[in-house]
């Protein structure tokens, strides 16, 4: 992991309220690392688009310029972005700066999602 920022640090609203973008705090980390959006080989959010429905990819050209606002990109615009499950990317964003090899992670979050709690392992077993 090189950097992590929350998009509500940016527009300080707390969880961001009414705006699904993440594009300031895509922008701001990308930035720090040196890379631009363009050199992303993939992309993922921690977003469904189609929930309550499961989706592993969104092609949504609207809705994907709504998230990572091509202006702050170099009007860059990524014909889709892979969906990771909202506890899944706490879960990893906890376990990745932690250090360790191997943990359990817990999770407790409200249910923007539909889901309050999950107890993952780090990493994955099958």
């Amino acid at each position: 992991m090189v950097d992590f920022a929350e998009e509500e640090r940016f527009s300080r609203r707390k969880h961001h309220k009414d705006s699904r973008s993440c594009a300031a705090a895509a922008a701001y980390c990308l930035s720090e690392a040196g890379f631009t959006l363009a050199d992303a080989d993939e992309i993922a959010i921690a977003f469904n688009p189609a929930w309550p429905t499961p989706s592993d990819i969104c092609t949504d050209a609207e809705l994907i310029a709504e998230l990572l606002d091509p202006a702050l990109f170099g009007h860059h615009r990524p014909r889709q972005v892979t969906v990771v499950e909202h506890h899944l990317a706490h879960a990893a964003s906890a376990f990745q700066p932690s250090g360790f090899d191997e943990a359990a992670v817990l999770v407790v979050d409200g249910s923007a999602d539909g889901v309050s709690a999950t107890l993952a392992t780090a990493p994955p077993t099958d």
